[in-house]
């Protein structure tokens, strides 16, 4: 380790594989974390309620400013009683203007100021692999042929090139995530130095198994912690076992966790490695077992996700999955007489990164006059990533030197001229400390407050 360069994958057993934040508006914004709204919930201006009436009270956090939310979302629907013009024209465009919204996502432009390229711009990530494959795929090619040997080794130069991305200052952050199939269920996320307002690079896995963390500790000395653990309830620990002891066929290989111990593939096996030693000794794990090991054992390689061009990455854009326009009946009346309004919805579905919501919501901000809606459903085993980036002492870049030292590993200084950000309200909701505990799954904008 030590910026010394990533090994080869190890000669193990062949095969290993893995599938394919949030969001800050300046002004006027109101986050709503948790339940997502109905069709009831829709208010007089077709945005979302603030009464509290509903199955559940919501719980509110107010702020000028959105914050980043890490978690990553299955989907994503945005409401508003203005037309979403720059979408529409997007869609009739003619060819050249999405390669120039493309070529502005390769040139690392700032925020374009026409709001269509702005609003594809918004959609833009890069992919490694295009398209994932399922286990049947797999099985069909062969696990063990020539064709998915050079898949993992594929897979192995677009991961090292994410590495010496993220240790540059050249990529703050992406996600790693399993393919369809897998029994290993975790969801990758690494960040750079200072994002977050975490003071150090940071690797987080969603979710893991007794078997990956003694190989992690064991085998590539990384030291990790698990945030999230807290003691199995006794009582649940009872009644599975005496649920076990009453199978007249006896299970093989079920072991029962006990008291204290982590239940495996659950929130609370989330593991963090932390430190540039760790993180490193993550990228080594990861890198091995996936082009030689058995992680994602039988199926396609992990998706990779980034905000920046990396090596044999893909350049793909979010398409709108769903948009309409409906009448809403408003609920107040003038006159005594029910008016009748129109309410424009766009739906996105798909692994919907954090960068893609935030710029989203800044795009709609200025092209829907500050009134919209907006609400999302998290990607199960992402909906504690938060936690991590807004722990008390962890905020903040080093002090003295600290920033002069991370420009060299990690670090991104003014970071504008490599377009990481579109600019400099971006770049602040990227590396500050997020107020936010949990995921974002409603979002209001409304002028005011």
């Amino acid at each position: 380790r030590n910026g010394a360069p990533l090994p080869n994958p190890r000669p193990a057993p062949p095969a290993a594989h893995f599938q394919t934040p949030q969001v800050a508006l300046r002004r006027a914004t109101s986050i709503v974390m948790e339940p997502t709204v109905d069709g009831r919930g829709l208010g007089p201006s077709g945005c979302s309620r603030r009464d509290g009436a509903g199955p559940r009270a919501r719980q509110e956090h107010r702020s000028a400013q959105l914050h980043m939310d890490w978690t990553l979302k299955r989907r994503a629907k945005f409401i508003s009683s203005r037309a979403f013009d720059c979408v529409l024209r997007a869609a009739s465009a003619p060819p050249n203007a999405a390669s120039e919204s493309t070529q502005d996502f390769v040139r690392g432009k700032y925020r374009p100021s026409q709001h269509t390229r702005m609003y594809k711009m918004a959609l833009t990530s890069c992919l490694f692999p295009q398209q994932s494959m399922d286990r049947d795929t797999v099985s069909a090619v062969g696990r063990e042929g020539t064709f998915m040997a050079r898949r993992r080794e594929a897979w192995g130069e677009a991961f090292r090139s994410l590495v010496y991305a993220v240790r540059g200052g050249r990529c703050p952050a992406f996600y790693c995530l399993p393919p369809e199939g897998s029994t290993d269920g975790m969801v990758c996320l690494v960040t750079a130095m200072e994002v977050g307002g975490r003071r150090e690079a940071t690797a987080v896995m969603s979710q893991s198994s007794k078997r990956w963390r003694a190989r992690m500790r064991e085998e590539y000395g990384i030291e990790f912690k698990t945030p999230r653990h807290r003691e199995v309830d006794q009582a649940q620990l009872e009644a599975d076992r005496k649920e076990l002891e009453g199978l007249e066929v006896p299970q093989a290989g079920v072991e029962l966790p006990q008291r204290g111990a982590l239940i495996d593939n659950t929130p609370e096996s989330m593991v963090v490695c932390s430190g540039e030693d760790n993180v490193h000794g993550f990228f080594d794990f990861m890198y091995n077992e996936v082009c030689g090991g058995e992680l994602h054992h039988g199926c396609d390689v992990p998706s990779l996700l980034a905000p920046t061009l990396f090596e044999g990455g893909t350049i793909v854009r979010h398409r709108p999955s769903f948009i309409k326009a409906r009448g809403a009946r408003k609920t107040a009346e003038k006159g005594g007489v029910r008016a009748e309004a129109t309410v424009h919805i766009l739906e996105l579905s798909g692994d919907i990164p954090p960068w893609t919501v935030y710029r989203l919501c800044s795009t709609f901000r200025r092209t829907q006059e500050r009134r919209f809606d907006a609400t999302f459903e998290p990607i199960a085993g992402t909906e504690h990533f938060n936690t991590l980036f807004g722990q008390p002492g962890k905020a903040g870049p080093a002090s003295g030197g600290g920033r002069q030292e991370s420009a060299a590993v990690g670090g991104f200084g003014d970071g504008l001229e490599g377009g990481l950000w579109w600019d400099g309200e971006e770049k602040e909701s990227w590396l500050e400390a997020t107020p936010l505990a949990r995921p974002v799954k409603q979002l209001s904008c409304d002028g005011s407050t």
